[in-house]
């Protein structure tokens, strides 16, 4: 319940704690989880419960299983495949599966491989999982590239395969690809013929046999796509049905010869378990026992098929297996659920412990007693009891204090209920379900966790002697066949990291699993002295001491501003390929900002031998000074390519560009040589890192050669004299950790790179990344305004601030909530005695805003929308919202026909996303990328443009490109080959990714963007006709009366100008008869062009689709049009150069006069810049209409307004209504009152349509109607009268 009027706090707390406590897992299903970990040993291998539950489960013997199949399927060329798939309603928690094939076997029976229990969707959980299944089969750079893995599209579980695996062949499920086509066309009011048509194409496309095909047939289809449907295709299908669905893809993989790449196996296998478990939902560790089970009954006839019997047979070829082989325990597959839940009724009545842990430990009980694994020992009266999983035994006694038993459960065990269901005894057992104790119980005698001295298996990482050691000479006498080795990198597929392309060549590169284990013990630290002494004598030390220990001496010597000091481990992952912890590291370190970082390692990672060196990456001089205490042991060229790849993955963590011919790797060569029996760490390490330091700090090492000399030996006393000179380094590292924050983000605008994106995970309380691209870093971006046109800017911006939440972060769970929150319709006034809705007067309604506690906001700045719609006659008009600051908004709608009417109200924007879409729009006017191709004879380079590009030491040159008129900025990056001059198209890149912070991304989703709000009570009216005498248009209504309304599916304006309908081509022609109809600007221009153009048959002539420029001439009615695309920025797709032309310059080429009209719209492709550069562009194009209509006065100018669009949550980051909205409030107040010039207002138009969607491309009816009104100024129609 909650509580309205608290007495006090600790009742609030309560509350909060119940409402938590109320939401969390049982705590009994935990236990159970926790307690079958242990009892099926190898079976779960990962759990976590905090922050999220996440479990990772999977029998050895299958993933052992699952590998052999791999490895057939390399090396025979069989028709394999691994599907991943994510499964609902199986509990509190979503259930994936890892299912293949098993090639053995006729029919290639599927079989799960390993499961992953999670409680939320995210895609970091996915990454994790599929990084450890997928190493756990081995699945190196040879096996991604040859087994495709196939997957349904989901979000979280594609970024994370191209993240962690960006080899990985991906196909995508047709079905599925399909199945988005058919919601996105129903969604935005498709028919069924609709849904067929398109379906039967974009299957057509995924059947092609080549690429030529497909681009053929795509070329013949789209010309009957709606313009929003060929955005869907452009923007999330077509780069998807390349490269993961098309037959001319998928048919390089022998699972997918003459067959559609499909997901069928997940689908099998999630209705399997969902079968197994009688489609009823399950306690999570109920789940896990359940899986168990099924998994050791695919095991169970697996092993029967090799020996000749059951379901299976093997196919030919597969040798069978020895007669005496040992057949794994199992239940059959339909007793599987009636095994787990048979217990509950007879547990509850008999065992007063939570029935939800009993459950599991019952249903393990039942099979051991009926698999006879129960024994009574009567010499020592003690049960026997053994694990129906391994060979593990437990005994059961009974003592003074209660039934004890032998395994490390401290709850009631299933060893203990098999004895009383084999004995039909009640054993009394006093313990307590202890989580700790178990845990403490499984370590057997194990010391305790988290000591300073770490325990053997606590370390994951190998530390080796000298190569002239003792124990290096006895382990070189071991034979060849004894030892081992596990290399899950094909060397195959190295790359060079040394190249010119190594940023590149990082990319393509998977991650693999753990660095080796040591058996060795620490050293002693108490033997550690401090600074004059050597670190731990004639001790092997581990890495781990290593680094602290140099760490610990930056930071005395208070230089940990420009100094660091990097882990072993990093070098050991960059020698294996495994980059995803070097650039987290990297990243949250922020390497790139310290003038010289330290990185300890060990030779043993790149070739024979063992030996500790220490290499000093010095940024300033790009130098790697390598410090080696045996000069016969000089750094190899793995150890130099291996350095490089760290340094190269600090310069991509920081997103800059690395160029390994820059570096060079120097090795020291009078460095402190070891003596035998002295650990090569103390002398490499420490002594170089010494000589570093006596050189930086005292000046007594001077640089000759190749190495460097020392006048003196290594300086181990005292530094304090020299702190002075360590406070200016500090200052100076501070000083370039500043300047270089300007310097170090640059756009990659190909896409965000797999080596950079795990950085944008490491928190989520880590800040998105902000750019340089802002127009107060860009002081060259465009002329400074003369002092008028400061003050109109001003005014323009202070017309359109938005007010916001009282403070900067307000919780999500106190922003708006459309659920919560409803609209009122208000009683109608009162004329005449009767109170009724009539013709010409409004209708007003309450909007009454709630967050999600169900609280009512005390504040305003929410975005709606709101109509008034009568579809069954064609009537629409928009409405107008006030809002009053205080949660509630009040709307106004007019009353302008008669009959039943409908109201709307759609929250598009709460307030607290309109404060992220503010923060968006003033920092990151770059989320989208634009490029252009630069090319001479064969030589061609891409580089990236924008209005602003950040300028420094770090990058390119600039190209400048501002418009010599107008002063319009533009400018790219100079390509390194070529001139400025060799500039050939402009094209949009990516968009942007990793935008918001976790909290803010719960403000853009389905469920709280451009979502209708409730009304509470009804939500509909009906209109009567206006009283006798009564306009149809109120004296009341001229505050809020919009600029038009539907009537009949007719738009009617309700500024006094009649508007006619031009339904046939001849009425068309005869209006435009004699007339030059130019237009320019976007692609919603374009779209007036086309509807007018199919009406100007005799000549069409069209550059690119979609893009332009376009002209169409009717010689016999003399009537010319053309359309031309407005300058950068423009989001096509591809535009030559010499077509990027200003508006302004073109009115400003214009002849003008009577027969002249000019039609103009620009506003979409400025929604993701400061609304200054609007101001600007706009006031460029109104100086040119001032020219143009001096010089010809009877010019016809048609400016086309902003309209809303239905977009989705990801895509309002760019384009989104309230972006619109701004840039339509700049322009309407930038042109109102402008002689000669007429506002088409296509927002209204867009808004008040009846039955229409909002789309980007209003629908073909909206157009006809912009039409009718254009021609309508055109031919008013007096003049028509006049004719006839």
């Amino acid at each position: 319940m909650p509580v309205n009027c608290p007495r006090n706090l600790k009742q609030v707390q309560n509350t909060v704690y119940a409402n938590r406590n109320s939401q969390r897992i049982c705590h009994d299903e935990i236990f159970g989880l926790h307690e079958l970990a242990y009892q099926l040993p190898g079976f779960v291998w990962h759990i976590s419960s905090f922050p999220d539950l996440l479990v990772f489960a999977g029998k050895p013997e299958m993933l052992q299983l699952a590998r052999a199949n791999l490895e057939e399927a390399v090396s025979h060329s069989y028709p394999q495949l691994i599907s991943y798939d994510t499964t609902f309603q199986m509990g509190d928690f979503y259930l994936s599966v890892v299912a293949m094939r098993n090639t053995a076997l006729t029919n290639d029976p599927v079989f799960p491989v390993g499961f992953m229990l999670h409680e939320r969707k995210f895609m970091q959980h996915h990454e994790m999982f599929l990084q450890d299944i997928l190493g756990k089969l081995g699945m190196g750079s040879k096996k991604l590239s040859k087994v495709p893995l196939v997957v349904d599209r989901e979000k979280g579980i594609v970024g994370a395969l191209k993240k962690a695996f960006p080899n990985v062949s991906l196909v995508y499920c047709r079905n599925h690809v399909l199945r988005d086509i058919e919601y996105w066309i129903k969604k935005h009011g498709g028919t069924r013929d609709d849904v067929k048509v398109l379906k039967d194409q974009i299957a057509m496309l995924i059947d092609s046999a080549s690429k030529d095909e497909f681009e053929a047939k795509i070329a013949k289809f789209r010309l009957g796509w709606s313009e929003g449907f060929l955005t869907y295709f452009e923007q999330h299908l077509y780069l998807d049905l390349i490269e993961n669905v098309a037959s001319f893809y998928t048919g390089q993989f022998e699972a997918f010869k003459n067959k559609s790449p499909t997901n069928n196996i997940s689908e099998a296998m999630n209705k399997i378990i969902k079968t197994q478990n009688d489609w009823r939902e399950l306690p999570v560790d109920c789940m896990v026992l359940s899986l168990y089970y099924m998994q050791s009954y695919f095991l169970f006839e697996f092993q029967r098929a090799r020996l000749g019997l059951g379901n299976y047979s093997v196919k030919q070829g597969v040798p069978l297996a020895p007669k005496e082989v040992k057949m794994p325990p199992f239940i059959p597959l339909e007793s599987i659920i009636e095994r787990v839940r048979s217990q509950m009724k007879e547990e509850a009545s008999r065992m007063d412990i939570p029935s939800a842990n009993r459950l599991t430990q019952s249903s393990l009980a039942k099979t051991v007693v009926e698999m006879g694994l129960v024994s009574l020992d009567s010499s020592a009266g003690v049960f026997v009891v053994k694990s129906p999983s391994n060979e593990s035994v437990h005994v059961v006694h009974n003592t003074s204090n209660g039934t004890k038993c032998s395994c490390p459960s401290s709850g009631k065990c299933f060893h203990v209920l098999a004895v009383e269901m084999a004995t039909g005894l009640r054993l009394d057992s006093k313990r307590t379900y202890s989580l700790s104790m178990m845990r403490k119980r499984g370590r057997g005698k194990e010391t305790k966790s988290g000591r300073k001295k770490p325990r053997t298996k606590d370390l994951d990482y190998t530390v080796n002697p000298a190569p002239d050691s003792i124990l290096s000479n006895l382990q070189s006498k071991i034979p060849p066949s004894i030892k081992t080795e596990d290399n899950t990198h094909d060397s195959s597929q190295q790359d060079n990291i040394a190249g010119p392309e190594a940023t590149a060549a990082l990319q393509g590169i998977a991650t693999f699993g753990p660095w080796i284990h040591t058996d060795l013990n620490e050293p002693d630290w108490s033997t550690v002295a401090p600074r004059s002494q050597c670190l731990a004598p004639k001790t092997w030390l581990e890495g781990e001491t290593i680094e602290q220990a140099i760490t610990s001496y930056i930071s005395e010597c208070k230089v940990s501003d420009s100094v660091l000091c990097m882990p072993t481990f990093i070098y050991q992952m960059a020698a294996v390929f495994s980059f995803g912890p070097v650039l987290q590291l990297c990243a949250a370190q922020g390497a790139l900002n310290f003038d010289t970082v330290f990185i300890p390692f060990n030779t043993d990672v790149n070739g024979p031998g063992s030996h500790w060196l220490l290499a000093a990456a010095e940024f300033r001089e790009k130098d790697i000074r390598v410090f080696n205490s045996i000069h016969s042991f000089t750094t190899s060229e793995n150890a130099s390519a291996t350095l490089l790849k760290v340094v190269a993955c600090m310069y991509t963590a920081a997103g800059e560009d690395f160029q390994a011919t820059d570096w060079t790797v120097t090795d020291v060569i009078n460095a402190p040589q070891q003596s035998n029996g002295t650990p090569a760490a103390d002398w490499s390490c420490w002594g170089g890192f010494s000589m570093f330091w006596s050189r930086c700090c005292a000046g007594r090492i001077r640089r000759c050669g190749g190495g460097w000399q020392s006048d003196d030996t290594v300086i181990v006393g005292t530094l304090s004299r020299y702190s002075p000179l360590f406070l200016f380094l500090m200052l100076l590292g501070v000083f370039l950790l500043l300047w270089n924050m300007h310097l170090l983000e640059r756009c990659n605008c190909e896409s965000v790179s797999s080596l950079y994106q795990p950085q944008s995970n490491i928190s989520s309380a880590i800040k998105p990344s902000a750019s340089a691209h802002n127009q107060n870093s860009c002081p060259h971006m465009g002329r400074e305004p003369t002092p008028e046109e400061a003050q109109e800017q001003r005014s323009l911006l202070e017309s359109i601030s938005w007010p916001g939440p009282p403070r900067l972060e307000v919780p999500v769970n106190q922003s708006s909530d459309p659920a919560h929150s409803y609209f009122v319709i208000q009683p109608p006034a009162n004329v005449s005695g009767q109170a009724t809705w009539r013709v010409g007067g409004k209708l007003e309604v309450l909007v009454y805003m709630h967050n999600y506690l169900g609280q009512p906001k005390t504040y305003g700045g929410d975005f709606l929308l709101a109509r008034i719609r009568s579809p069954e006659i064609g009537a629409g008009a928009s409405g107008r919202v006030v809002d009053q600051q205080n949660g509630t908004y009040a709307v106004e709608l007019p009353l302008l026909w008669a009959g039943p009417a409908q109201v709307e109200v759609t929250l598009v924007h709460s307030s607290e996303a309109v404060g992220v879409l503010k923060r968006l729009r003033e920092e990151r006017p770059d989320r989208v990328c634009f490029q252009s191709l630069f090319r001479s004879g064969s030589l061609q380079e891409t580089t990236e443009c924008n209005l602003c590009l950040p300028t420094g030491p770090r990058q390119a040159e600039l190209c400048d490109y501002t418009d010599p008129h107008t002063g319009e900025p533009w400018y790219c990056y100079k390509p390194k080959r070529l001139g400025c001059d060799r500039r050939i198209n402009h094209f949009r890149g990516e968009y942007k990714k990793n935008l918001l912070y976790t909290h803010e991304s719960l403000l853009f989703t389905r469920s709280t963007v451009q979502v209708p709000v409730k009304a509470h009570g009804m939500d509909n009216i009906t209109i009567l006709s206006a009283a006798e005498g009564q306009s149809s248009v109120g004296k009341d209504q001229a505050k809020f009366l919009p600029s038009g309304y539907y009537f009949q599916g007719a738009w009617r304006p309700l500024s006094g100008m009649p508007i006619q309908q031009f339904n046939n081509s001849s009425a068309i022609t005869q209006c435009l008869r004699g007339k030059l109809l130019y237009m320019f600007g976007d692609s919603t221009v374009r779209q007036w062009f086309e509807y007018l153009s199919a009406f100007v048959p005799e000549f069409s002539l069209r550059s690119p689709q979609n893009i332009g420029p376009y002209m169409a001439v009717d010689s016999v009615n003399n009537i010319l049009m053309t359309f031309r695309c407005h300058g950068p920025p423009i989001r096509f797709n591809t535009v030559l150069s010499s077509e990027l032309h200003y508006i302004a310059n073109e009115i400003d080429g214009l002849r003008g006069g009577t027969d002249t009209i000019v039609a103009l719209s620009i506003w979409s492709h400025f929604s993701t810049f400061p609304v200054e550069v609007y101001i600007r562009r706009l006031r460029h194009i109104r100086h040119a209409m001032a020219r143009l209509l001096d010089r010809a006065p009877g010019t016809l100018v048609v400016v086309r307004t902003a309209n809303p669009q239905i977009t989705d949550p990801d895509y309002s980051l760019y384009n989104s209504d309230w972006f619109s909205v701004q840039l339509d409030a700049v322009l309407r107040a930038m042109f109102r009152g402008m002689r000669g010039v007429v506002l088409l207002d296509a927002w209204d138009m867009t808004l008040a349509h009846p039955t229409q969607p909002h789309l980007l491309h209003p629908a073909p009816d909206i157009i006809k109607n912009m039409a009718d009104l254009i021609l309508s100024h055109v031919c008013p129609a007096k003049q028509q009268t006049s004719k006839a």
